[in-house]
């Protein structure tokens, strides 16, 4: 008797739990669209050259990219069209925008969200000096710090345009 009680508890604990499912924790290492600027001064603008990765996911396909550069007040003073990145491709589009002044905030938007589950969006600001602007770094000045976007926040976010070093 006692044998046939303890099999019919264990069966309905298993028909209570069955249609549940286990939502696993976010990843520690979310697919992240990465951001590599490069900006050159020419004569009436400053151009602003982004390549676009994915990475930590090369299978994440991110979704009518546009590159957006504000400078260090958070005005917008230029975008760039990326379009898609397939993740399986390992396509790394690079776009060129003109821009009204310095770009000292460089990010993008996307048809994934920062909201969604494992996706960071970079954001980048600038931190170098007034006479580094339009040159190329050497390999150990930091000239660009990284954030990312966070779930509902504007574009640019006030703590970055904090941190932005301004002339």
């Amino acid at each position: 008797m006692k044998r046939r009680v303890v099999l019919v508890g264990i069966a309905l604990l298993g028909v209570s739990h069955a249609g549940c499912s286990v939502t696993s924790p976010p990843r520690d290492n979310p697919d992240r669209l990465a951001l590599y600027p490069t900006v050159s001064e020419t004569p009436t603008t400053w151009e602003l050259t982004v390549e676009v990765r994915n990475v930590n996911d090369w299978d994440r396909e991110f979704r009518d990219i546009t590159v957006l550069g504000y400078d260090e007040t958070g005005q917008r003073v230029c975008t760039a069209e990326v379009g898609d990145l397939d993740g399986d491709s390992g396509r790394r589009p690079t776009v060129t925008a003109s821009c009204s002044s310095f770009p000292a905030i460089v990010t993008a938007t996307a048809a994934q969200s920062p909201c969604d589950e494992d996706i960071a969006v970079e954001i980048l600001y600038w931190v170098g000096t007034a006479e580094q602007r339009g040159t190329d770094p050497n390999e150990n000045e930091i000239v660009w710090k990284s954030t990312v976007q966070q779930c509902n926040e504007s574009l640019p976010p006030n703590r970055v345009i904090q941190n932005v070093t301004a002339d």
